[in-house]
């Protein structure tokens, strides 16, 4: 489907809808959803899923006209009007109209069956799993259509939609993706400085979602902030995502983003898209197994190793020693979690974790962490 029928002008959509009385109130996720599915960054859907595919997607990765994707992208109804099928419907989000609908019908799932899919347990300690099971039970099938004036003005985003139109531009050729919503600790910096050694095109795409970790002006701050003391050519790309909280499936859909902006490869590392212990460290690697995928190309990699004797850095190898200092004991992961914690508490630990530089930029803007 051609993205363009899908992204219309707000006078377009006022009329087309049956009854402006009657508006459909969404969230910020469901914006974000939106958003993708009409500009095309969740290729190849382009509608909120109907039945049929909830049941193929989470029994068998697949949509029902055998596409492969793993998470359902579902538009959940809290109105009590009733719709008429075949007619449209605004959608409303902060008061703002943002799009339509094309009203087919409404359906159930079977929400222990789904969460035990997707999220892979039923625990309600699993955040993903506990908010689907408390969450209401009616949804849309229908088509969706987002206004012009509504997409992000943001520079970085516009960037991955620019780059998106000519899947030929240089910058493509030889490219891989870091996706992150992570300042830069020494780990992922030595991640970029292997990543630039194979390819010559990186993109940091960094990702907003409803709950970042960090403010995500500060982030893209931050990262802009690196690039210019590291003198390191990568290029800085946002993208919107909902809060999957699905592990291996979440990193899928990643991918799919990627792959559709026209990004070549992308990077899977530990714990992607993890959601507390839930997952095993490399179980987002392990679905490029189950789930086949042409592109992008999945690059994987093991995790930075810290020495806390001689503070060189190594990926894993499955030997806890230092292969500068031999030392054996002192190897230890960089959590962007733990990183964090040490920086609110503003413990002088956090500087084996951080460089110096970027250290004295999260000082200065500490009232954006």
């Amino acid at each position: 489907m051609n993205t363009k029928q899908k992204v219309l002008s707000l006078a377009k959509i006022y009329n087309l809808t049956h009854s402006k009385k009657i508006k459909i109130d969404i969230d910020y996720e469901d914006f974000i959803n939106l958003l993708n599915l009409c500009v095309g960054f969740y290729k190849p859907i382009h509608d909120f899923s109907n039945l049929l595919d909830v049941h193929s997607i989470i029994k068998n990765n697949r949509t029902y006209n055998n596409k492969n994707w793993t998470i359902p992208i579902l538009l959940r109804c809290k109105s009590k009007k009733k719709f008429k099928k075949n007619q449209y419907y605004l959608l409303r989000f902060k008061n703002k109209t943002v799009g339509c609908l094309k009203f087919k019908d409404l359906f159930e799932v079977n929400k222990k069956e789904f969460t035990k899919k997707v999220f892979g347990t039923l625990s309600k300690n699993h955040p993903g799993a506990k908010r689907f099971l408390k969450s209401g039970n009616i949804f849309f099938d229908c088509e969706c259509y987002i206004a012009r004036e509504m997409i992000p003005k943001n520079k970085y985003f516009k960037k991955a939609l620019l780059i998106s139109t000519n899947k030929k531009r240089p910058e493509l050729k030889n490219s891989i993706a870091f996706s992150t919503r992570n300042i830069c600790h020494k780990g992922h910096e030595f991640i970029i400085n292997y990543l630039k050694s194979k390819y010559k095109n990186l993109f940091i795409v960094l990702i907003k979602t409803p709950e970042n970790k960090y403010d995500p002006n500060f982030l893209i701050k931050s990262y802009e902030h690196l690039k210019k003391i590291k003198k390191v050519p990568f290029k800085i790309v946002n993208i919107y995502l909902p809060l999957f909280l699905a592990g291996p499936r979440e990193a899928f859909i990643q991918s799919k983003v990627i792959s559709n902006i026209g990004i070549k490869t992308f990077l899977i590392g530990r714990d992607h898209a993890g959601v507390k212990k839930f997952y095993n460290k490399y179980d987002s690697q392990k679905i490029f197994l189950k789930v086949k995928v042409k592109k992008p190309i999945i690059e994987k990699i093991k995790e930075p190793l810290l020495c806390l004797n001689c503070n060189k850095i190594k990926f894993s190898d499955g030997k806890q020693k230092c292969f500068s200092c031999y030392n054996k004991r002192n190897l230890v992961g960089i959590n962007g979690v733990n990183v964090k914690k040490l920086l609110l508490k503003k413990s002088n630990k956090v500087r084996k974790f951080l460089d110096d530089q970027m250290l004295s930029f999260i000082k200065k803007n500490r009232r954006l962490i």
